[in-house]
């Protein structure tokens, strides 16, 4: 049952073999929400929004990362671009502005989100966009397991960790110009 944090610690969603996407609160643990939608179809079981992997799309067998809207718990935009089932998807923790050479501003921050899946692809994605910064096609022998925002050298979001179940690490350094 993989998990997914909130970014501003209000929530922690989990996802299960059952197909259905838990939201409880951490201030009681109490349950929040339960998604089955988009998830029925599924082949296996900034703090705005959280993103749960193994997903498809309504619109035929397209696998999806859906992403949810804090309390109303819909799922309108879907990261649509793996050719296999998404299987872990983790946020960076620091918040990023999508053009720096503008001001600071709602419109222009946004959170960047990984995603790792069975066709051995990583992509990256900033909140707000329809298009990954980056996809890496085929890193491992097999499907990807974990991801991880830890940072090696120091704590600026800039390093993204991706393990795989054939028992390797990649390490994808970043550039700030590429987030």
């Amino acid at each position: 049952m993989p998990g997914c944090r909130d970014p501003v610690g209000e929530f922690l969603a989990t996802q299960s073999d059952d197909r259905s996407v838990k939201i409880w609160r951490t201030t009681d643990w109490g349950l929040e929400a339960e998604v089955k939608k988009p998830f029925e179809d599924s082949p296996s079981p900034d703090g705005a929004h959280i993103t749960a992997s193994n997903a498809t799309n309504n619109k035929g067998f397209v696998f999806i990362a859906a992403v949810f809207t804090r309390g109303t718990w819909t799922s309108e935009i879907s990261l649509v671009g793996h050719e296999n089932t998404v299987e872990v998807a983790a946020y960076n923790p620091h918040i990023f502005l999508r053009n720096p050479s503008v001001p600071v501003a709602t419109s222009n921050i946004c959170s960047v989100v990984a995603l790792g899946a069975d066709d051995r692809s990583v992509s990256v994605w900033q909140t707000k966009s329809t298009r990954p910064l980056i996809v890496a096609k085929e890193v491992f022998e097999r499907q990807i397991m974990d991801l991880s925002c830890i940072h090696h050298r120091s704590w600026d979001g800039m390093t993204l960790y991706a393990a795989s179940s054939d028992g390797t690490i990649v390490v994808f350094d970043f550039e700030p110009d590429e987030m």
